[in-house]
């Protein structure tokens, strides 16, 4: 998969892929003039992510 994104500052951008098996990932991120958040995640860690994310004291993430 090669693909080319362009975001605005304070957008966002997911998706999700399935690997058959154990694979590498190579990730490249260039950003300027401010530095972004890279996030990968199994889906299970997904899910926990989705449900913690925006409460401020609500729940743990790990």
């Amino acid at each position: 998969m090669n693909e080319t994104i362009e975001l605005r500052e304070g957008t966002a951008m997911s998706y999700g892929f399935f690997i058959p098996s154990d694979r590498r990932l190579e990730v490249r991120v260039a950003a300027s003039p401010k530095p972004v958040n890279v996030m990968l995640m199994s889906e299970d860690q997904w899910a926990k992510y989705q449900e913690v994310r925006g409460k401020l004291f609500g729940g743990q993430y790990q």
